[in-house]
């Protein structure tokens, strides 16, 4: 009878570990590429939602190094503007640590006399790989 608890004992213990573990424990990391769309889409998402201090911590820890939170959100869309939507296009990488990833863009303008005008424009992003993270490094 003692084996028997022995053996219960051990499975119990087995099957704890598995489900500790959790899915998709002992996968590879995403690529780059899938890793870059999820954040690049993640970001125009926040943008969209108008939360442009969650969108701040998308970018590069040296551009936001020289501009504060405040002076990112008063900034990051014209008054004009109300974006819409964001379509990923892809991504290219220059190198391991450097790609270049490419959105649609879809927004309405405020046009003086003429009301609201749909729009749309491709979106060129740098993302960078530093310390293992990927980031957005705006033009400006």
């Amino acid at each position: 009878m003692t084996a028997n608890f022995r053996w219960a004992g051990l499975g119990l213990t087995l099957i704890l570990a598995a489900c500790a573990s959790g899915p998709g424990a002992g996968k590879v990391d995403a690529s780059p590429e899938a890793t870059i769309e999820r954040r690049a889409v993640e970001r125009w998402n926040l943008l969209i939602d108008n939360n442009f201090h969650a969108a701040y911590d998308y970018l590069s820890p040296g551009y936001r190094s020289t501009r504060t939170v405040a002076a990112y959100a008063a900034g990051a869309k014209p008054p004009i503007m109300t974006y819409t939507s964001a379509q990923w296009l892809g991504v290219t990488c220059d190198t391991e640590d450097s790609c270049l990833a490419r959105l649609l863009l879809q927004y309405t303008i405020q046009m003086p006399g003429a009301g609201e005008a749909p729009a749309i424009t491709e979106m060129k992003e740098r993302w960078l790989r530093l310390g293992g993270q990927w980031y957005y490094l705006p033009e400006r």
